[in-house]
Order: C-alpha cells, then structure tokens, then sequence
C-alpha cells in the first residue's frame, strides 16, 4: 500500500501539468466570451484553484516517476502519433478535417467573441481545441499551423504519459489502449438484429462500428 501511495503522489507534477494544460483554453474562454463583470470572477476563480493545486503540489514529492529515456521515449512517440493524425496538415488528412480547419481559420481571422449573424449564434462547438492556438496566432498576426501542431503534441504527450504510468509502464500497452474500440455501436446494431430491423451501412463504417481511439483522433483530436 505504501508504494501505490509513494506512486501516485510522484503524478502530482504530471497532474499539475495536465491540469495547465486543460486551464490555458478556459482562461481564453471566459476572458473573451463572457461580460466583464462575469469573466473577472470566473478567471480569479480558476487562477485562484489552479494556485491551491501548485501549493499542494509543492508538500507533496512531486518528482515524476519516469526516467529521462522513458520521457524521451514517449515525447517521441506522441510525435508520431500526433504526425499521423493529420493535425496542421503534415500527412494525409479525413475529410472531417474541412470543417475543423474552417474553426481554426474562423477563430484566427474574426473578433472574439466569434458569433455568426446569418444563425444568431455565438461559436460554442469543438472550438475549445483551437483557442490557444488561435490566440497564439493572432498574437503572431499568421494562422500558425506550428502552434497548432504543437499544442496538438502536448496535449498528446500527456495522454499517452498517463497511458503509459496507468498501464504498469509498459510501451506496447499505449498501443494497445489506442487500439480499443467503442462498444456503443455494436450493441445497436445486435440490438436492431434481435428485433428484426435492418440496418444499412456504408463500406466506410461497416457493421461493427468498432471505432480505436487513435482513429478518433484523426477526425476530431
């Protein structure tokens, strides 16, 4: 019990991190969605939890438990994985990604808070992605597809690190993990099968609907 104990709170820098990094899109969010006299509160709000996660991170042994090859190692491979997702263009991408560059585009090139006229809407769908980057980009006055592709890696980076800590520290098993499909389509489709009904698939999707995670990630990272 006191190596899981000793174990855990070694992540604590790891959660620091992956909290930071889940903080950085909300502070953008607030500060540039909402009235003043909303976003003032909500941003002091989120600074002031995050700054009691850094105190807390400091009492406890914060070292990370991997060496600096695994860490190597797995920045590497986030490398690859977030190359072959297609993000910023660098390899082939799903059609999905029209849209999804259509977002990155809009964020860089219109004022905040975005809002459509034609549908008297503001922009509040899968856009929480690309506001760093986005931002970024506005700062540097160039739709930075760089900016995108890297905080596409570090986002990775920390999924795969968790991957790895959770899974007893074994590489193949981030693979593995990758690989895992969801279950929601086949239980419609053998539910469909037990009364009878009929269901139509295209080539591209076919009867299982077994979707792996890293397939996921090259439509909507």
């Amino acid at each position: 019990p006191f190596s899981i104990l000793k174990s855990k709170m070694s992540t604590s820098l790891l959660r620091l991190v992956s909290i930071f990094y889940l903080l950085l899109p909300n502070l953008i969010f607030a500060t540039n969605w909402f009235r003043i006299e909303l976003a003032i509160p909500m941003t002091t709000l989120l600074c002031y939890l995050f700054w009691l996660e850094i105190k807390n991170n400091k009492q406890q042994n914060n070292a990370l438990p991997f060496n600096n090859k695994e860490l190597i190692l797995l920045a590497f491979i986030s490398f690859i994985i977030t190359g072959l997702t297609g993000i910023s263009g660098y390899s082939y991408q799903l059609y999905d990604y029209w849209a999804e560059n259509a977002k990155f585009y809009d964020l860089y090139k219109s004022n905040w808070p975005l809002y459509f006229e034609e549908v008297d809407r503001y922009a509040c769908y899968y856009f929480g992605y690309y506001l760093v980057p986005a931002f970024i980009s506005k700062i540097l006055g160039e739709l930075s597809l760089l900016t995108l592709f890297i905080w596409s890696w570090a986002g990775i980076f920390v999924l795969i690190t968790w991957i790895y800590f959770l899974t007893n520290k074994k590489f193949i098993n981030i693979f593995i993990v990758l690989s895992i499909g969801g279950v929601s389509g086949n239980l419609k489709w053998l539910l469909a099968k037990l009364k009878g009904v009929e269901i139509i698939y295209t080539s591209e999707v076919g009867p299982a609907i077994i979707t792996p995670l890293f397939q996921q990630l090259r439509w909507a990272p």
